[in-house]
């Protein structure tokens, strides 16, 4: 018998490194969905992963759809999520198949919190059906939007705001 191999997380197809995380930026108030580039997925040698536990401080998690064998949970309450429209928390964690917690995780968004610019951290921690686990994490990047004040008294004669707002 072989011994059982604890998952991998990976982030666009790469291992996480809990002590370097990946980074990724996103717009204030803008969903980010790990897609493409942003490609959030799990990986495990012996084709037994269980769960898997996403978590934020400063925004909230949601998922367009999952598979049919996939069931979500709220981390904080222990509930189950029936209606996808209600998945928007900042803790949750999903179980069911290797291949279908997998493409759920390809249905994953972050919304950050209205008002946040900073740094949020998505912990990932990946478990399999012998306890094994593998736990990483995704640095997103919400940054600081500068705003300019302008006085109208201080645009040029014959010109107004609504005529010079780019700035």
């Amino acid at each position: 018998t072989g011994e059982n191999s604890p998952p991998t997380n990976l982030f666009n197809n790469q291992p996480s490194d809990w002590q370097n995380p990946a980074l990724v930026t996103t717009a204030a108030n803008t969903p980010l969905n790990f897609t493409g580039d942003n490609l959030l997925s799990v990986t495990d040698p012996d084709n037994n992963l269980k769960e898997i536990f996403l978590d934020v401080e400063n925004g909230k998690l949601s998922f367009t759809s999952v598979p049919l064998s996939v069931l979500v949970f709220d981390d904080t309450t222990g509930d189950e999520i029936t209606d996808l429209s209600e998945v928007n928390h900042r803790s949750i964690y999903i179980t069911g198949n290797q291949a279908d917690l997998v493409a759920a995780l390809a249905l994953l968004s972050y919304t950050p919190d209205d008002g946040f610019f900073g740094t949020d951290f998505l912990t990932i921690t990946s478990t399999d059906l012998l306890n094994a686990r593998a736990s990483d994490s995704v640095a997103i990047t919400i940054p600081t939007v500068t705003t300019a004040t302008v006085r109208e008294d201080a645009l040029p004669d014959g010109t107004n705001f609504a005529s010079e707002a780019n700035i």
